[in-house]
Parts: structure tokens; C-alpha cells; sequence
């Protein structure tokens, strides 16, 4: 039977990858747009710890969000309303006039991108698919690398934002076009219960589960240092090696280029846990390097440390129902962004007083740090049993 446009679907990961990418540009755009705003506003560079704190702590705020939301309307009406949302806060951030605008400003986008990752998060966890997973988090790569090209290349903050805010527009328009085939269960995930009595689940119990503990604190290392690097590298290349600004944007643009291009093939392969061991030996290397490897070789080693990041979050959330139990997979999804957001906030905002007091490398002592604990993690999920109702 010929297809009329009537009655042609739309493939929901397409239309969810670019959500994903109009929301991964406003943060990694931070901290490429951090030097010129620091200068026109007067300052200092442990100051972008604090903008990095209202983001993260808006994001904390509605980072499980899509349950109570979904109660209440449809998948794609609470996309397109925050994208639009979105939209006019990048706008606000490439005009304010002051410091607490500014700080007001970016925890509007911390908010509105809680809302996009939880929605986001969910659609991911019920389809349960790494290669959508993979898709979906190399979209937010794609966003993320674009908007600090855009920033270096044209060395205007306001293009940078504004170009954002146009992508979230039309990722606006396209979340409620017609004939989306959005995944069965989306709307309402299924009670779960205590094996051993049938009564339901709290959070209490969740928390008490290893395994559940195990799954919330690798979201936590992996999604700090992916915070944490795109938000600070371009302080650590400008302030303490003293290259250019157009190669510390460029480099920010690399890394998460690297992630990008690493989660994309994801869409192709499921890595084994071994992988993502492998995955954290290569990004601590990495990190160390960067502080003192030749200006040439800054940007290839960036690149190749977003690579090594690349595969830990869409392997992580897709095979969540391995590590806690299928059934617990929808709800805990929502748990472990929580756990990531908070730590990746309490990070960021912690490296800006560790460069206070220490100075502009730190962060790069950080990041090792986290990634190798991010490592031991992966060591002991494995030996954890999930749960079963």
C-alpha cells in the first residue's frame, strides 16, 4: 500500500536525537564563553564554578522530573513547551547585563535541561536500546561540539547562543509533529514491588539495594568528569598553559567532538564492561597529558579524551536493567540523572575553589581523581546481584 504523508511515522529516535542536540549546546558553550564574560563582567576564574553550580542545582531540581510531568501531559507537549523554554533562556544569557542576571540565567538552563535529559532518560531506559542510547547521547555530543566552534570561530558569545536557540526552536517544532511512534510505556512505567513481600518499592529500599547504590554512583563519577572537563578546559588551556583562545575553544569543540563521534558508533556496537575499563585508563592519561604535552598535540589529545569518555553514559543507562533489575529500570533511571547532576554540580563547583586556592591545573588532578574512581565502580557492578519482583 503506498504511504500518503497522512500516514507516514516518524521515527521517535530521530526526532529525540535532536532534542539531544539542541540542549547539549547552551553548557558546553559555558565554558568557551567563560573568558569574555568573566572579562566583561569583571570576574575572577573561580568564579565560573558558581555559574556552573546554578546550572547544575537547576538541573538537580527537575532532573526526575518526566514522572510527574508525563502524568499530566503528553511526551511531546512537555518537550516542545521546555525547548521553546530554552530557547529564550540562551537568549537571556547572551544579553545579560550583569553578574546576577547572568547567574539567574544559566540556572533557567540548568532547569529546563534537567527537564530534557529526564524526559530524555526515560525514553532511552523503556526502549532499552544501546544503539539509541548511542544515538541519542552522540546527538548531545553533536550539540556540544557545534556551539564552541561556533563560539571560537566567530568569537561572539551572542552568535554562539543564539545559533543554540534557534536549533532549540526547531527541535521545538518537530517533537509534536504528527505520526511519532513514541515506545509503548513511555507515559506510565509499571509498579515495582519487594521480592520478598510484594509490597511496593520506596526509596528507602532502592537505596539500600548495592546494586542500585553501585548504578547511581557510576552515573556520578562518569557524567561529573564529562561536566567537569567540558566546563573547565578551557580555563586550564587559556590560564595555565597560555595558548590562544581560539585553541581552547577549538580544543573544548574536540573533546566533545570525541565524544560525539565515539557515542555515534555506538549505534553500531554494545560494548563489553572490559571496554569501558579501557575507556578510563585512556581518559586519565589523557588528562594527565594535557598538562604538558606541545600546544600542536592539545587538540588531538582532547579529541581522543572525549573518545575515551564517550561510551561510559548511553552503555551505562541503556544496560541499567542489567545492573538493577528490568523491572526497576524505568524508575531508577530517573534516580541515577539525580545522582549525576548532583555530583556533577557539587564537582564543578568544589574545582572552582580548589582553583582558587591552588590555581588554574587543578582541574586536571580532579579529573583523574574521578575517573579512576569512576573505574573501581566498574569493577564491583558486575558482582552485584539486581532485582527481581
Amino acid at each position: 500500500m503506498e504511504v500518503t504523508p497522512s500516514t507516514r511515522r516518524v521515527s521517535p529516535i530521530a526526532v529525540e536525537c535532536l532534542v539531544y542536540l539542541a540542549f547539549g549546546m547552551p553548557v558546553a558553550m559555558l565554558g568557551v564563553a567563560w573568558p569574555t564574560l568573566r572579562d566583561d563582567l569583571g570576574r575572577a576564574d573561580g568564579d565560573l564554578g558558581v555559574l556552573v553550580l546554578a546550572y547544575g542545582l537547576g538541573r538537580l531540581v527537575t532532573s526526575a522530573s518526566s514522572g510527574p510531568l508525563l502524568a499530566r501531559v503528553r511526551f511531546g507537549v512537555a518537550s516542545a513547551v521546555t525547548l521553546v523554554g530554552l530557547a529564550l533562556s540562551g537568549v537571556w544569557v547572551a544579553t545579560s547585563p550583569s553578574w546576577v542576571a547572568l547567574v539567574a540565567a544559566v540556572a533557567v538552563v540548568g532547569i529546563l535541561s534537567g527537564v530534557l535529559d529526564s524526559l530524555g532518560a526515560r525514553f532511552l531506559a523503556v526502549s532499552g536500546s544501546v544503539r539509541r542510547a548511542g544515538l541519542a547521547a552522540g546527538s548531545y555530543g553533536v550539540g556540544a561540539t557545534i556551539g564552541p566552534v561556533v563560539i571560537a570561530l566567530t568569537d561572539s558569545v551572542a552568535v554562539g547562543y543564539l545559533t543554540g536557540a534557534l536549533v532549540a526552536l526547531l527541535a521545538a517544532s518537530m517533537v509534536v509533529a504528527p505520526g511519532i511512534d513514541w515506545p509503548a510505556g513511555l507515559d506510565s512505567p509499571p509498579a515495582v514491588t519487594r521480592p520478598t513481600s510484594g509490597e511496593p518499592m520506596g526509596l528507602d529500599d532502592l537505596l539500600r539495594t548495592p546494586a542500585v547504590l553501585v548504578s547511581l554512583g557510576l552515573f556520578a563519577a562518569f557524567v561529573s568528569v564529562e561536566v567537569t572537563a567540558g566546563g573547565w578546559l578551557a580555563t586550564v588551556l587559556e590560564d595555565a598553559r597560555g595558548v590562544s583562545g581560539r585553541l581552547a575553544g577549538l580544543s573544548v569543540g574536540g573533546f566533545w567532538a570525541g565524544i560525539t563521534v565515539g557515542r555515534l558508533l555506538l549505534g553500531r556496537f554494545d560494548l563489553p564492561d572490559r571496554a569501558l575499563l579501557v575507556g578510563v585508563v585512556v581518559m586519565s592519561t589523557c588528562f594527565a597529558a594535557l598538562a604538558f604535552v606541545p600546544d600542536g598535540l592539545i587538540l588531538p589529545v582532547a579529541v581522543l579524551a572525549g573518545l575515551a569518555v564517550a561510551p561510559q553514559f548511553p552503555t551505562l543507562l541503556a544496560h541499567t536493567g542489567t545492573r538493577v533489575g528490568e523491572a526497576l529500570a524505568g524508575r531508577v533511571s530517573g534516580y541515577q540523572l539525580i545522582a549525576a547532576n548532583l555530583a556533577a554540580t557539587g564537582l564543578a563547583a568544589l574545582t572552582g575553589v580548589i582553583v582558587a586556592a591552588t590555581g588554574p591545573a587543578a582541574p586536571l588532578v580532579v579529573l583523574i581523581a574521578v575517573s579512576l574512581t569512576g573505574g573501581v565502580l566498574l569493577l564491583v557492578a558486575p558482582r552485584l546481584r539486581p532485582v527481581h519482583p
